[in-house]
């Protein structure tokens, strides 16, 4: 498994007390033996390969099926979520919050006093963030499952920080994938420190979710080109090419493929100044290996892909390259 994954399980080994507890919620307590034995569920993530038709032939019925799949996604997410705490907090996290999902009044005292000799925008560590500390105002983009808005960051020091703010919606979180391809991302952001990648400040893991970045105040460096008509000069260019390549270069070191490398998700911070950014689909290069394989059903962006990446789902640092000079040539072309 790769490094900044999680998997997501609801019992270690063969204990399945998980799913005799979540039968017993669903009231289909009388499954357990055709769950374990026939269909070989031990392990929430099995549920991956159970469709209702299985669930059917094991004598089910739909009503039925449909209350233990809508469980199985709840569980998933408190997983996802209970992982996701872990690993961004040095603190406990089974004693860092409360009920409701917010940082408890001890933790949150000693987040502020870890972070008070030095501003957290200045640590490597993300922080939880309670929704309280954020202030949302207009959109600066829109998605399939959430919106990014411009925002507010007041830190534990008491520093406001301007920020963007990715807010996934509502009915999104009905689909396990998109709380997954969430954590991922946070997981993968929160292990990187480069001048050229946009910083991940934090997380909300309140209702709604939202992960907050550093702003890029100029936007994409697809919009700005276009709006220069030409009166760019080669020598920026050049800088801007030299500034990508070293983000690249350092997400090559630490492993990952970003595999959506294109001017719309290189920022200008300043105009001088561009970042890398959008990490929804870089992935960890697994250990021994020298290429991601794609198993899950996400989109890639394929006009940009290599013919390797498009042919077999490879991705390596190689395919990145090729994305690279996708990048690289779209500067010429959309002045």
């Amino acid at each position: 498994m790769a490094a900044n994954e999680v998997e997501v399980d609801g019992g270690g080994g063969s204990d399945t007390g998980w799913l005799v507890d979540m039968l017993a919620e669903t009231q289909l307590e009388q499954f357990y033996a055709r769950l374990r034995d026939d269909l070989q569920v031990t392990r929430l993530s099995h549920f991956d390969y159970v469709q209702a038709d299985d669930l059917e032939r094991i004598g089910m019925g739909r009503p039925g099926a449909r209350r233990l799949l809508d469980a199985v996604k709840k569980r998933k997410a408190q997983q996802w979520k209970k992982s996701l705490i872990t690993r961004l907090n040095p603190l406990n996290a089974s004693k860092q919050l409360n009920g409701t999902g917010t940082m408890g009044k001890k933790a949150g005292q000693q987040l502020q006093s870890s972070s008070s000799s030095s501003d957290v925008i200045g640590l490597s560590l993300t922080c939880l963030i309670q929704e309280k500390d954020v202030s949302l105002s207009n959109k600066l983009g829109d998605g399939l499952f959430g919106v990014v808005k411009r925002g507010e960051w007041t830190t534990p020091s008491g520093r406001s920080v301007a920020c963007a703010v990715k807010v996934l919606k509502a009915d999104a979180l009905s689909q396990p994938s998109v709380f997954a391809d969430f954590a991922k991302e946070v997981q993968s952001m929160h292990q990187l420190d480069h001048p050229n990648l946009i910083r991940l400040y934090g997380v909300v893991l309140t209702q709604p979710l939202m992960m907050v970045t550093e702003l890029a105040p100029l936007g994409s460096l697809l919009d700005y080109l276009r709006k220069q008509f030409g009166s760019v000069l080669v020598t920026v260019l050049w800088d801007y090419a030299l500034q990508v390549a070293t983000g690249m270069a350092y997400l090559q070191q630490k492993r990952f493929v970003h595999r959506d490398l294109a001017c719309r998700n290189v920022l200008l911070t300043a105009q001088d100044k561009v970042k890398i950014g959008d990490f929804g689909l870089m992935r960890a290069v697994p250990q021994e290996e020298n290429c991601y394989v794609m198993t899950e059903h996400s989109k890639v962006p394929f006009p940009w892909c290599a013919p390797e990446s498009l042919k077999a789902k490879q991705f390596s640092h190689a395919s990145d390259v090729w994305m690279f000079g996708q990048c690289i040539h779209s500067h010429y072309y959309s002045m």
